[in-house]
């Protein structure tokens, strides 16, 4: 609890965390987990890791105020997509934007989505990867 451990997180968690991941059908190694202090620094992990400086991601709005924090400090645009509090973000307005931006990343939160609170149906969350 006096020192900093390593910046990708406890190597023993990490180690248990892939022997976890066995029983979904993973095959994860230690290495490949990241350990974050929370879904702010894990979104900023992430985005920073995939985009960079200019590129669009586009966001359910309203949207997490800390992603759009994120995306601003990064240099990134966001594009808002319409969202439903009941079913989320609209399908059908994602798929014109992908159509008509060069979106690098689609950030939302389907389930317990913050500032909405709401649940994506299953069926919409399919439909959402099969785009």
């Amino acid at each position: 609890g006096l020192y900093y451990d390593n910046i990708l997180g406890c190597m023993e968690l990490r180690e248990q965390i892939a022997r976890l991941s066995l029983d979904s059908g993973c095959q994860l190694t230690a290495e490949d987990i990241v350990i974050t202090t929370g879904c702010h620094e894990a979104l900023s992990a992430s985005i920073h890791a995939i985009c960079e400086p200019g590129d669009i991601v586009a966001v359910d709005s309203p949207s997490f105020h800390g992603a759009m924090q994120t995306l601003k400090g990064l240099g990134m645009k966001a594009l808002e997509i319409p969202t439903d509090p009941i079913t989320g973000i609209s399908l059908e307005a994602l798929e014109l934007a992908l159509e008509q931006w060069p979106i690098k990343v689609i950030q939302l939160t389907p389930n317990c989505n913050n500032p909405l609170g709401y649940i994506m149906p299953e069926a919409r969350k399919k439909a959402l990867l099969a785009l």
